[in-house]
């Protein structure tokens, strides 16, 4: 699972989704979402000024100019993972993970709910959090197919929320499996 914890430049002013042309990125050969033009998958160089959770296999996408930050990540489950936690009960879990992580930060649990990506029930979270003095918002979603979880994640400046959330759900509505 792939969690950036500490977004200090991580300040969006988003383009609407429809006026870019899309791309492509495809987690774990399975899952393709369509995301703006704009937007470009982080290098390593970029990623090592990031702190995460935990590292493991995704991406991270961001555009320097609009500030974008979204993160994605997969990970196979293990025996009792896979065969007994459902999508939200990973949620839950990841949920957990975060706030005690974002303790420092002023973590405050805004909304739990399942949602449908790519037609599989997923565990979804939203929070918010401070930065240096800046309102943030995160928002999560756990989704669980063929023995794998998917981990996505959004994050933006409170008072940008409103037309990046519109962004996040159109890549979100994008995905299919290949």
């Amino acid at each position: 699972m792939i969690l950036f914890i500490s977004p200090l430049f991580c300040f969006i002013m988003s383009k609407e989704i429809e006026d870019n042309i899309m791309k492509q990125i495809v987690m774990n050969e399975k899952l393709e979402l369509s995301y703006p033009e704009n937007v470009h998958v982080m290098s390593d160089a970029e990623k090592a000024e990031l702190q995460f959770i935990r590292n493991g296999e995704g991406y991270c996408l961001s555009d320097p100019e609009t500030h974008i930050l979204i993160s994605l990540g997969w990970e196979k489950l293990k025996g009792f993972q896979n065969l007994m936690l459902s999508a939200k009960d990973l949620a839950s879990y990841g949920e957990k993970a975060v706030a005690e992580a974002m303790k420092q930060y002023g973590y405050v649990s805004c909304a739990n709910e399942q949602t449908e990506i790519a037609g599989v029930k997923a565990g979804m979270y939203s929070y918010r959090y401070v930065v240096k003095d800046v309102p943030m918002y995160g928002e999560s979603c756990v989704l669980k197919k063929d023995g794998t979880a998917y981990y996505l994640h959004l994050y933006t400046r409170t008072e940008y929320r409103e037309e990046n959330v519109k962004v996040w759900k159109d890549i979100l509505r994008s995905a299919n499996w290949k």
